[in-house]
C-alpha cells in the first residue's frame, strides 16, 4: 500500500450543498468516486481531509 498526499479539485452538484456546507477544516471525508485511471489501474480516495476552506461550489 502505497501512503502519498495528493490535492485535488472536485466537483459538486446541488444535491450536495447542506452537506458540503457543514464542513470545517481537517474534517475527514470520503470520496466515492474514481479519481483517475492509468492503463488498467484506478484509483480511489477514501478518507480524505478537508485541508483547506471555503469550498466554492460550482452554482454560486
Amino acid at each position: 500500500m502505497y501512503l502519498a498526499r495528493t490535492e485535488v479539485m472536485a466537483v459538486f452538484d446541488e444535491s450536495q450543498r447542506s452537506s458540503l456546507l457543514e464542513l470545517n477544516e481537517g474534517d475527514m471525508v470520503i470520496y466515492t468516486g474514481i479519481l483517475a485511471s492509468f492503463r488498467e489501474t484506478e484509483i480511489s480516495l477514501t478518507d480524505c481531509t478537508v485541508v483547506s476552506l471555503p469550498i466554492v461550489p460550482l452554482w454560486w
